[in-house]
């Protein structure tokens, strides 16, 4: 154990690591080993517990108090400036406060289905938290939204410019409001946001990350500003507004064929990655780039492609899917009843 640090356990239920030493940083082994000396072992429903911290602690590393019973971490009192990535994954923990202190987090640094807030000690000066959900201190970053947030509409602040990668993964949220001033959607932010039934991108929307809306099985459309410059959403799938990219396929996309449209020239990285219904797809004769794990889905059984020279990136396919080559002079007027189904 590392003698400068000290653990108790008091009749409520409340662990104290307290720690004198300056630079220390507490490791899942650290951890494992100050808490057995407590009685407490990971995955012991029975027992809960909450969590303060104290004293001069520098950081948490990767995984450090992850599987243990949490309901409620308390590191406003301590010095902790970083956190490393599932530092407090548990399937209990409800709240969780940031110090003054922190600087630097991972974007899975506190997970769990029953998480309903994240709050910041006001004096941190990177960090801010309202209504419990995580910020940047000026509020133009959505880092975090509670796997567990009660409301069933998330309202983003006003501020906000762009949501951060896995921001909102994995939340039971049916309506997100994005603000106009909204620029950017990173990647796989809205991802596993399993109620998310509605959503519209404002007009100064202009870049979206690969895998943003992957496994949001109720989102089936997204309405886009008339007056938003980049992007378009038609027949299940969100395209620049020419309509010669095709960045992602929703979940919610309920044909089992899916037709590029003429003008698609590239498929971006992971676009049909969570088409559950989709089983064929046919391309069009201009298709020359395919992203990685642009169809890295076992649902899709024929993919159509062009017989001619194609940038496909590694991983584009399943290794079952059957890929079906076609002249590129026949795309036009190919008679493609053999890919329908039998009724």
């Amino acid at each position: 154990m590392v003698a400068s640090i000290t653990v108790e356990k008091n009749a409520h239920s409340v662990v104290t690591f307290n720690c004198a030493e300056k630079e220390v940083i507490l490791t899942s082994d650290i951890v494992q080993r100050h808490l057995a000396s407590c009685g407490i072992k990971k995955d012991d429903n029975k027992n809960p517990f909450s969590l303060l911290v104290l004293g001069e602690i520098k950081g948490i590393d990767d995984c450090a108090f992850a599987d243990y019973c949490l309901e409620h971490v308390d590191l406003s009192h301590s010095s902790v400036k970083e956190i490393g990535a599932d530092a407090f994954c548990s399937s209990t923990i409800k709240d969780i406060i940031l110090p003054a202190s922190t600087k630097k987090i991972s974007p899975f640094f506190v997970r769990g289905k029953c998480l309903e807030s994240i709050k910041v000690n006001e004096a941190n000066t990177n960090f801010a938290s309202h209504n419990g959900v995580l910020y940047s201190k000026d509020y133009s970053h959505l880092i975090r939204v509670p796997e567990g947030y009660k409301q069933e509409s998330l309202y983003v602040l006003d501020a906000t410019v762009f949501i951060d990668d896995y921001a909102l993964d994995g939340c039971s949220i049916k309506n997100v409001i994005l603000p106009n001033s909204l620029k950017g959607i990173g990647n796989h932010s809205f991802q596993g946001c399993r109620f998310l039934e509605s959503l519209t991108l404002p007009a100064e929307v202009e870049s979206i990350g690969e895998s943003a809306f992957a496994f949001c099985p109720r989102l089936k459309s997204i309405s886009v500003d008339d007056q938003n410059s980049h992007f378009v959403f038609s027949d299940g799938a969100i395209y620049n507004k020419e309509k010669s990219v095709l960045f992602f396929v929703l979940s919610g996309y309920l044909g089992r064929q899916f037709t590029l449209p003429s003008t698609v020239l590239e498929i971006k990285d992971y676009a049909f990655v969570d088409c559950r219904h989709v089983e064929r797809v046919v391309c069009n004769k201009l298709i020359n780039r395919i992203g990685d794990f642009a169809f890295d889905n076992h649902h899709i059984k024929i993919i159509v492609l062009p017989d001619k020279a194609l940038k496909i990136e590694e991983n584009a396919f399943c290794p079952e899917t059957e890929i079906l080559r076609v002249p590129p002079k026949l795309f036009d007027s190919i008679d493609i009843r053999f890919l329908r189904f039998k009724k």
